[in-house]
């Protein structure tokens, strides 16, 4: 995933900045950093997307879908709104993608490929 791809994907608050507690530690219990999580889904994602054996790529998109499901309640809760329903389209991306990944691992174990 680009940066450029990556922005888009950040919580923005109303005047369209990053929202607070997400990108960065504040004093609240509920808020936490998930600049982290975010780093590593990119991570996950690519590396799923990428030229390799299925198994990694499916290793990957498993990744890939437990950050976006953890992203996604982390935004949910935090800000809600169309952040968090961008999060859940990525988590649906993330299903689609493990399921066609373990799909074609699947055929080509019966030989169909």
């Amino acid at each position: 995933m680009s940066d450029h791809e990556g922005k888009g994907l950040w919580p923005l608050n109303a005047d369209g900045e990053l929202a607070a507690g997400l990108v960065q530690e504040d004093s609240t219990e509920k808020s936490a950093s998930i600049a982290p999580v975010f780093a590593l889904y990119c991570r996950a994602w690519d590396l799923a997307q990428a030229d390799g054996s299925l198994l990694n790529r499916l290793e990957h998109a498993a990744e890939a879908l437990a950050l976006s499901r953890a992203i996604a309640a982390l935004v949910q809760e935090a800000i809600g709104g169309s952040a968090g329903l961008r999060w859940a389209v990525k988590v649906s991306e993330a299903e689609h993608l493990v399921m066609v990944v373990r799909d074609a691992l699947t055929d080509r174990e019966e030989g169909y490929s």
